[in-house]
């Protein structure tokens, strides 16, 4: 297995964006209803997580919804069995990388796949399916503890791959 990774927050952020533009500029995915439903709602992913962390906002049973119904907000936990099945497969990790450190990472994948080293990421935005710099990127201090709440387990499930990978990288030293 190879997995590239993200905060959970980050990732929320730049799902928001991308569903909000349903992945225009290089893709194009209608919304579903109940995405236009959100997206006519929420305007800014701070305004969901703001929504999320109080419980008596009108807007709050929305807030859920979102985060329940729109595919790119979906926990990692959708992605694996169970923490337990997940550890059972170990073995079969073979790389595990992350959003944040993503240029390092891609070049030590490339050596582990012996991939030519004129091979690069894409660098242009739209190639690279990149949110605009402009975006109000910001979650008030109580949508961010709503989110880390909500997001707990991937929260978790990140700090046993960076564990998975630091045993790797240790073992591999030996």
């Amino acid at each position: 297995m190879i997995l590239f990774l993200r905060d959970p927050v980050s990732r929320f952020i730049s799902g928001f964006y991308s569903r909000q533009r349903k992945g225009q500029p290089r893709y194009y995915s209608e919304w579903s209803p109940k995405e236009k439903e959100i997206f006519e709602h929420f305007a800014i992913p701070n305004e969901i997580a703001v929504s999320l962390a109080n419980k008596q906002a009108e807007d709050h049973a929305l807030a859920i919804m979102a985060l329940k119904s729109v595919q790119h907000f979906k926990p990692y936990s959708k992605w694996y069995v169970d923490i337990d099945y997940f550890k059972s497969r170990f073995e079969d990790i073979l790389f595990i990388g992350f959003q944040e450190s993503l240029d390092a990472d891609f070049i030590k994948l490339k050596s582990i796949l012996e991939i030519p080293q004129n091979i690069t990421l894409p660098t242009d935005g739209i190639v690279a399916h990149k949110n605009p710099k402009d975006l109000n990127k910001s979650i008030d201090e109580s949508g961010i503890k709503a989110l880390r709440e909500w997001y707990s387990e991937d929260f978790y499930f990140i700090s046993l791959c960076e564990e998975i990978m630091s045993n790797k990288a240790n073992a591999q030293a030996q």
